[in-house]
């Protein structure tokens, strides 16, 4: 993201057309004080994420964290650019107080002190964190992540990404804006896309580049969807269901394989699971791979009343990846363009290779012979592995391939649902040529 970040301060002298800032007149400790009341009142609780900004301000005993003087390339600046800039990043900036964090609010607390009082201060304050801890918890979970709302993300998760504890280091660092964006997915399909929003609504803003608005938000569908299927360490399957792929993710490969999934009626499921064993069996049905049973999650992103499937494990469980020989119809289907075919189970072609891409990585390669063996035997064998390997279940419909933007059919018509859930209302890009 270093060229987005050199691009972010070319403007920033632009829009805060400011040298050295003053200190605001407000008392700190006034400050501190109305801030603390604030947080505490049921304007505090209208934040986006109050539980997180209330542990912010806890963690600097409530002092102002914007205030400080600075330059016009200081954190407060670039914090107020970012949100200014969310396009380029997939978001939308009415998402992050944009309405009320205004320069001019900021140019009277900073230059003029003692014009602003200091519950207006300690509101421009609050906001200003709270779109900050916003903007880092989109670009790190997504807005719509069916696993982890808003809500449970505010309340904490153990083990997991705290936005505020982030903001507390970018805030006393030159370059907010590396730290801010360093929270987002690190996968090369989710660098590509967000590259390409860059260089269309950055960099060539205004260019004739022939690009739609409806292309814009696909790439923002397929980055927030990138951001719920963030990549594991290790080994991990991505599975993109609308380009009926699996690919098998290695420190430095990557193995594709062609994959059937479920039809509009029996839709494949969207929540992440793990691989913990493979097993060997007869012919009766194509290799697939085992899917969690669905629970009441968005209905955007899984159907409400899915098929009841007995082979299925419960949500989040480690499941199997069951291999039989192909016969020649099943063979004939994966060479199909369109492979929505089956009842909601990943059917994988060639899982002979994959089964064995999995026991070598899980350094069982001895067992590789055996489970050919037992394969072509039409033997029922289990072999498990050491490590579990995770499974991501995407649907991405817009991808880059080689520099240019390839769209992927709907099959699910998902997209619809998702580009209202993210931007409501008459939300536009712009884009201008």
């Amino acid at each position: 993201m270093k060229t987005s970040v050199i691009f972010f301060y070319t403007l920033l002298l632009a829009y805060s057309g400011l040298g050295c800032l003053a200190a605001t007149a407000v008392n700190a400790d006034s400050l501190s004080l109305e801030i603390r009341r604030q947080l505490g009142s049921s304007a505090g609780k209208k934040l986006l994420f109050p539980q997180s900004v209330k542990r912010f301000y806890a963690s600097r005993s409530y002092h102002s964290a914007w205030f400080k003087p600075q330059t016009g390339e200081g954190p407060t600046w670039q914090a107020m650019l970012l949100i200014d800039c969310t396009e380029q990043f997939g978001l939308a900036g009415v998402n992050y107080h944009q309405n009320e964090l205004s320069y001019n609010t900021l140019h009277d607390i900073l230059e003029t002190p003692g014009t602003i009082s200091a519950a207006r201060q300690a509101r421009f304050d609050m906001l200003l964190s709270d779109a900050m801890i916003a903007y880092m918890n989109h670009l790190h979970y997504g807005r719509k992540n069916p696993v982890y709302p808003a809500g449970k993300v505010d309340g904490g998760i153990t083990d997991a990404f705290h936005a505020e504890k982030m903001l507390i280091r970018a805030v006393g660092q030159t370059d907010l804006i590396s730290v801010i964006t360093s929270v987002q997915p690190t996968s090369k399909q989710y660098r590509d896309l967000q590259y390409q929003l860059y260089m269309l609504l950055g960099v060539h803003s205004g260019d004739n580049y022939q690009v739609s608005a409806a292309d814009i938000k696909g790439m923002t569908l397929s980055m927030e969807r990138l951001r719920w299927a963030s990549a594991a360490e290790g080994p991990f399957i991505q599975v993109n269901i609308a380009a009926y792929t699996l690919t098998l993710y290695e420190p430095d490969s990557a193995y594709v394989f062609r994959i059937i999934v479920g039809n509009p009626q029996h839709q494949t499921a969207r929540i992440p699971g793990a691989i913990s064993n493979l097993v060997t069996a007869a012919a009766e049905d194509s290799p697939r791979m085992a899917l969690p049973r669905l629970s009441t999650l968005l209905p955007e992103i899984i159907p409400e009343k899915p098929a009841d499937r007995s082979n299925l494990s419960y949500p989040g469980a480690a499941g199997s990846f069951t291999i039989r020989p192909q016969g020649s119809r099943e063979q004939q289907q994966f060479g199909r363009a369109q492979r929505d075919l089956s009842d909601g189970s990943i059917r994988v072609a060639h899982p002979e290779k994959l089964a064995a891409l999995l026991l070598r990585y899980d350094g069982a390669e001895n067992k590789v012979a055996g489970m050919k063996k037992a394969l072509h035997a039409a033997q029922v064998r289990t072999f498990h592995l050491k490590k579990k390997v995770p499974v991501k279940i995407t649907y991405l419909t817009y991808l880059m391939t080689d520099g240019e933007l390839v769209i992927y059919k709907d099959i699910y018509g998902l997209d619809r649902s998702l580009e209202k859930a993210l931007f409501p209302g008459n939300t536009q890009f712009v884009i201008n040529y």
